[in-house]
């Protein structure tokens, strides 16, 4: 038996350019086979918590259910991006599979970004890659892209994601708010499918050093998160004249056309 408290304890993150604060943790063990544990955090207005326990910890037959709720937890705030979620997650775990569900609002999410970062970057879908020199750490991300882990325990589970008011983009001549839903399942044996749209809102695309205004604009998705479908129509008028650009097609294969 024994507990163990942490109370009043504070951090900060420069990198992510947070402080949590009000930090508390109470860990548990009424016997020898069952651990209780909860805690709580805020970040900026924001707060989070959690609670749970852990079952036969010291065997193969450990067993772990929690769950976490909160809202508008601040969890990055930097020049180019600012990120608070509300999140309704429950999980569960043993030693053979971690499975995540429940609802994640986003009130906050704003990003600005004018290049991709070299991670963005992957090779053709069609290298398969049996091993990597140790000066290219970048193509293990690649060698476990199908697999979805948590120290080696496939995870799975169904996440809700829904956009809050205060979510927008900037960059490669897009200015848009978002706004929409995304629905995402995980399976133990199989990739990451996503389903839903966002919708661009107030939106502004600037080609050939123009500004035109966003009249229509969804990213579709249909199973895969890096490759959603693109409907977009921009226009502005000149001399009573409607000119703008149009792009379908897919983010891998964009097709665009002026008109």
């Amino acid at each position: 038996k024994g507990a163990l408290a942490v109370e009043n304890a504070a951090e900060s993150v420069n990198r992510l350019g947070i402080s949590r604060n009000d930090i508390t943790a109470d860990i548990k063990s009424l016997d020898s086979v069952s651990i209780q544990f909860a805690g709580s955090a805020t970040s900026n207005s924001g707060v989070i918590q959690y609670q749970g326990q852990l079952l036969d910890a010291l065997t193969e037959a450990r067993v772990l259910s929690a769950e976490v709720t909160g809202n508008n937890f601040q969890l990055i705030n930097t020049p180019d991006l600012q990120l608070e979620v509300s999140p309704a997650l429950t999980l569960s775990a043993n030693s053979k599979k971690v499975e995540l569900n429940g609802n994640l609002k986003v009130p906050v999410f704003n990003l600005s970004l004018e290049e991709l970062p070299e991670s963005a970057i992957d090779v053709s879908r069609d290298v398969v890659i049996v091993n990597y020199p140790a000066s290219r750490p970048d193509l293990a991300r690649t060698m476990a892209a199908s697999d979805t882990t948590v120290f080696d325990i496939p995870l799975s589970g169904t996440v809700d994601i829904s956009l809050g008011e205060e979510v927008s983009f900037t960059g490669f001549g897009i200015k848009t708010k978002l706004a929409g839903n995304l629905n995402i399942r995980q399976s133990a044996k199989g990739s990451n499918l996503t389903y839903g749209e966002l919708i661009l809102v107030d939106g502004e695309y600037r080609i050939y050093g123009r500004s035109l205004d966003i009249r229509q604009g969804k990213f579709l998705f249909f199973g895969a998160y890096d490759n959603p479908g693109i409907d977009v129509k921009a226009t502005r008028e000149v001399n009573g004249q409607t000119v703008g650009v149009l792009m379908n097609g897919t983010l891998k294969n964009i097709n665009s056309q002026l008109f």
